[in-house]
């Protein structure tokens, strides 16, 4: 049981600081003890390895879960864009790979704060990168002696910058005066012929 304490401890370090509750400290006191096999210090240790191994075990379940949900919705949105359908079935079986690399990333990965950069990451990046990439693939090629339109590029809205002086909100007036600066911010970047993803 000490070895199995000492195993958890040192095997799940970076898991343990998302883990709420006291049975972290109490393993901890019965590995510092000098001497750990005196009372009813182990069985007490023993139920909060049980009990601290359930909950890491469901907490990395639930990160992958919302990992799972959030990655659906971007691989839906995907699929569903106009881009996606244009694109021959190599090209679809590419950006599917990226997608399928990603979750089988996850589906490894047993620590928590790993799955949730690769979550944040595949929100912020994920989409705006493949509709970019399939933007590219269907940009028209160009003819000697013609230039041709820029393709348009897609930017994620939490990269715009809206100029605003205030860092808070308190009043209707500035409710308006900010969806006029968030109005604007996004028009400019429509006239830079960029798309915006929600």
């Amino acid at each position: 049981i000490y070895d199995d304490i000492k195993t958890l401890l040192n095997g799940n370090t970076a898991n343990l600081n998302y883990i709420d509750g006291d049975d972290v400290k109490t393993l901890e006191a019965i590995i510092e003890s000098s001497t750990p096999y005196k009372g009813n210090g182990i069985q007490l240790a023993k139920a909060s390895k049980d009990n601290l191994t359930k909950k890491v075990l469901e907490a990395i379940k639930s990160e992958k879960e919302i990992f799972n949900t959030k990655m659906d919705a971007i691989e839906k949105a995907i699929q569903d864009s106009d881009e996606f359908s244009k694109i021959d079935d190599g090209q679809k079986r590419q950006v599917q790979k990226i997608i399928l690399e990603t979750k089988q990333k996850v589906k490894e990965e047993r620590f928590i704060g790993n799955i949730r950069d690769v979550t944040r990451n595949s929100e912020d990046n994920l989409y705006s990168d493949q509709m970019n990439l399939m933007s590219k693939w269907l940009a028209p090629k160009p003819k000697s002696g013609k230039v041709e339109e820029p393709q348009a590029k897609y930017i994620k809205k939490s990269n715009i910058r809206v100029e605003f002086v205030k860092h808070e909100l308190t009043n209707e007036e500035d409710v308006e005066a900010y969806v006029e600066a968030l109005k604007e911010a996004y028009l400019e970047r429509i006239r830079q012929n960029l798309k915006i993803t929600l």
